[in-house]
């Protein structure tokens, strides 16, 4: 990953395609697999939204959970301090109660 330090902190906002949540501003580390930011994502944004409920987007890409944010973020990073981020989730469709 080059001069970039993994431990960094970086700072991602999290936005939802529909715009029922605001923005969610969150902090994490370079060095954290997208697997970890869903982890942390289910405890901090408003949803709560199961770790295999989300998925998350960035720059038009689906995120695998395999990747390394450092991997991800680097590619495109030019001077950015914040970078914008989707979360998906998934819609449980069933039997509702009546």
């Amino acid at each position: 990953m080059d001069s970039w330090a993994v431990d960094s902190p970086v700072t991602l906002i999290i936005k939802a395609p529909n715009q029922k949540y605001e923005d969610h501003t969150i902090s994490c580390f370079l060095n954290w697999t997208v697997e970890r930011l869903k982890s942390h994502i289910s405890n901090v944004y408003p949803s709560k939204p199961l770790s295999k409920d989300q998925r998350l987007v960035y720059s038009g890409k689906l995120l695998q959970d395999h990747l390394q944010l450092g991997d991800v973020l680097r590619k495109v990073r030019l001077g950015l301090t914040r970078w914008p981020m989707f979360c998906v989730e998934n819609i449980q469709i069933g039997n509702s109660p009546k």
